[in-house]
């Protein structure tokens, strides 16, 4: 993942990324309300634009560690919203 003062592992990254993306997926294709699935399908989107952006910053080593924990907090509350509070 993109750590400040770390090399960045577009590998891993990418590993990271594409396991979120099939949760998010799981998420959308098991969905029982239809209404919830264009939200779900929206933080999917914008997960993939987070993470795009992440790695663009990354790959240029400019992930400061104020932008590691935004970027961190962003993403966990689309997967909160998305997956983990969807089962209340």
């Amino acid at each position: 993942m993109a750590v400040p003062d770390k090399p960045f592992d577009a590998a891993a990254f990418d590993a990271k990324v594409a396991e979120s993306n099939a949760r998010f997926q799981d998420a959308i294709k098991n969905e029982k309300f239809t209404a919830r699935k264009p939200v779900l399908r929206d933080l999917a989107n914008q997960f993939k634009a987070e993470a795009a952006h992440l790695r663009k910053k990354a790959s240029a080593g400019k992930i400061t560690k104020a932008l590691a924990a935004e970027m961190k907090r962003d993403i966990n509350t689309n997967f909160d919203n998305a997956i983990a509070k969807k089962t209340e």
